[in-house]
């Protein structure tokens, strides 16, 4: 047997295993701990699971998220809500077809495990009236008790933010309170979040080492010209109102209920102000972005889930830029989780590689990491895909491996 037909094989027996709806989309993170005290918590791999549905050209949609062997899942869509949304919806890149299932699973939930992996984040499904089912999250907080899995945290949709001033934003305001109550109940520390308006764009593609194929953006020439989004015109001013209204009305909630929020940066970031007609909150400078968003509510409940990946395709030098955002956030104790995501390439022109391939020293990063004594996840994310890997298991395997070793050098230095 080839390693193509192998690979296929395996893929059909999780798949008749664990059968799962086009519609179905759930994400997961994986944590490696480590026996070192000073930095003790876990590096978190994120698994996801996407399906593609007739989604416009040059634009992927991600299941941010995270699956089985690498579950990046996009959280369901909403009752009614538009196909054409869904990229936004998701925050989740492009992501591999990885084992297919509920992300709680007894086969997922081993699956994790047998790669070091003890820490679970998952997209929450909205009821058709709103808010997460407590049924289900309790379903998935018992498997993960019983397999020894820590459920660390949820991702909710990006609806709020499509919304201005008005009754309707209010009752989303209510659901996401009510959302991070059920979180709390169950145990759950962290909701990550995105505010992204634009569609999730990737443009091109170039070959990569050992015949993977990279995914990449470059800013189109003609821009300007392409159709205004679902959203409508949206200027920095409505951008921000809306954030500073969320964070004013719910970081008091999370704050009482010890839940932290972490934003992830808007990606494509950088965007030109009007592009498909937003003006991008986290544009033209990512890292004055990101210290305006904390500073509304100046606590560590508010906080990110910092994608160096993101963050570094907004940067037009981010060999150098990405690590002082990094810093900055870290002695804030504003980090909530990693995606260490690998980018050749910078602002409005680069591509997603291997972690130890990009722009951004990553051995750098841990060690600052180590030394703000960060306790949250850390992730692998968006990985190169290849034929003979139609799940990304190999790729998700290397960036479990790389991670692992990043911890083992910067704790034997400590």
């Amino acid at each position: 047997m080839t390693k193509v037909e192998a690979s296929r094989a395996l893929r059909r027996a999780f798949d008749k295993a664990l059968a799962l709806s086009a519609n179905d989309w759930r994400y997961a993170q994986f944590a490696l701990p480590t026996s070192n005290a000073r930095y003790h918590h876990v590096v978190v791999n994120w698994l996801r699971v996407e399906v593609h549905r007739d989604q416009p050209k040059g634009v992927w949609r991600r299941t941010h998220g995270h699956g089985s062997p690498g579950y990046h899942g996009k959280p369901r869509r909403r009752s009614g809500a538009k196909t054409s949304e869904e990229h936004a919806d998701a925050r989740w890149r492009r992501l591999p077809q990885r084992l297919r299932g509920d992300i709680a699973s007894k086969q997922n939930l081993e699956y994790n495990l047998r790669h070091g992996v003890r820490h679970l984040t998952a997209a929450a499904r909205q009821r058709p009236k709103g808010g997460w089912d407590p049924d289900e999250l309790k379903q998935m907080k018992d498997n993960c008790d019983k397999y020894g899995v820590v459920f660390e945290a949820i991702r909710m949709d990006s609806d709020y933010i499509r919304l201005s001033k008005g009754p309707e934003r209010d009752r989303e305001i209510d659901t996401v309170a009510s959302n991070i109550r059920k979180a709390a109940q169950i145990g759950v520390k962290i909701i990550t979040y995105h505010w992204e308006l634009i569609p999730f764009r990737r443009n091109g593609k170039t070959p990569g080492r050992g015949g993977v194929v990279y995914d990449c953006f470059k800013l189109e020439d003609d821009w300007k010209s392409l159709p205004m989004g679902n959203t409508g015109r949206v200027t920095k001013e409505d951008y921000w109102e809306r954030i500073t209204y969320f964070l004013e009305k719910i970081i008091p909630v999370a704050k009482e209920n010890d839940v932290r929020m972490a934003c992830h940066p808007s990606d494509p970031p950088g965007l030109p102000v009007g592009y498909q007609g937003v003006d991008q909150w986290d544009s033209p400078e990512i890292f004055d972005a990101l210290k305006r968003y904390e500073s509304i509510a100046d606590t560590t409940y508010n906080g990110f889930q910092l994608d160096l990946g993101t963050s570094a395709a907004g940067l037009r030098n981010p060999g150098t830029e990405v690590l002082p955002i990094v810093e900055y956030l870290g002695r804030r104790m504003k980090i909530h989780q990693i995606h260490m995501r690998g980018i050749r390439g910078g602002l409005y022109n680069y591509c997603e590689v291997f972690p130890d391939e990009g722009e951004v020293n990553f051995v750098e990063v841990m060690r600052i990491l180590r030394d703000t004594e960060f306790s949250g996840s850390i992730c692998p994310d968006h990985m190169p895909k290849h034929p003979d890997d139609p799940g990304d298991f190999q790729a998700f395997a290397f960036g479990y491996g790389y991670i692992k070793g990043l911890m083992q050098l910067v704790n034997s230095e400590a």
